[in-house]
């Protein structure tokens, strides 16, 4: 039987989001959509926690915080895992901005996708990344019967897609069916006149035609002051 797990890279995603101008996601639309007609094992999502200095400053508290919220949201949606590698500081660049180097997310994923291959647990394997380093467990997979799916963005090094079975693009057309649906609120309605309220109203409601009144009242032309000559 077919059975896929879907392996995300969520620092390459977030990328590839903030590339294509794209706001917040429906994760569990984004499993979906990568799982396709596949059963699913599970989905794994690697990132990690933001960098805080010794002395953090409100900003980094704040961020931090922000993204522990978020990562224990995922652990909740139906068959997600995440797991957390960590960022080391190296340095500033000439600009004063910060270098960051993101540790163990790539060996987190590799290690999995090996393991399950060799284990027989999936035949398939979907994974949302765009680093070389991911090539060697990728032959692995392959040579243990495992087809690949590789969804990446504008910026994949070129060795990890000709690595990989299939090649799916995340393009316009990809986020607008990942995207969350922002609720939108109905507004209510406030009638111009009373005798409109009477009309479609089909019970009082003296809020609604408190407002109608007060509507009615500033429409109503004022008396102008005669100016002196």
């Amino acid at each position: 039987m077919a059975r896929c797990v879907n392996l995300i890279d969520g620092g390459y995603f977030e990328r590839v989001q903030k590339a294509l101008g794209r706001g917040k996601i429906d994760f569990l639309k984004l499993q979906e959509k990568m799982t396709g007609n596949f059963d699913m094992l599970r989905t794994y999502y690697y990132h990690c926690l933001p960098y805080q200095s010794a002395s953090p400053t409100e900003e980094e508290k704040l961020e931090f915080a922000r993204k522990q919220s978020f990562f224990k949201y995922l652990e909740y949606q139906p068959n997600f895992e995440v797991r957390l590698g960590r960022l080391e500081f190296r340095g500033y660049t000439q600009a004063g901005e910060r270098i960051l180097e993101q540790k163990r997310v790539d060996l987190l994923i590799g290690v999995d996708l090996v393991m399950l291959s060799m284990k027989k647990l999936i035949t398939h394997a979907c994974i949302i990344a765009g680093d070389s380093d991911f090539i060697p467990a990728i032959e692995v997979a392959k040579y243990e019967g495992v087809i690949t799916y590789l969804f990446h963005g504008p910026n994949c090094h070129e060795d990890l897609k000709q690595i990989a079975d299939v090649r799916i693009e995340i393009n316009d057309e990809f986020m607008d069916a990942v995207m969350a649906q922002d609720i939108v609120k109905p507004q209510r309605k406030v009638f111009e006149t009373v005798e409109e309220y009477e009309k479609k109203a089909k019970k009082p409601h003296s809020i609604w035609k408190k407002e109608a009144e007060a509507v009615q009242e500033v429409k109503k032309p004022r008396k102008g002051k005669t100016a002196k000559s």
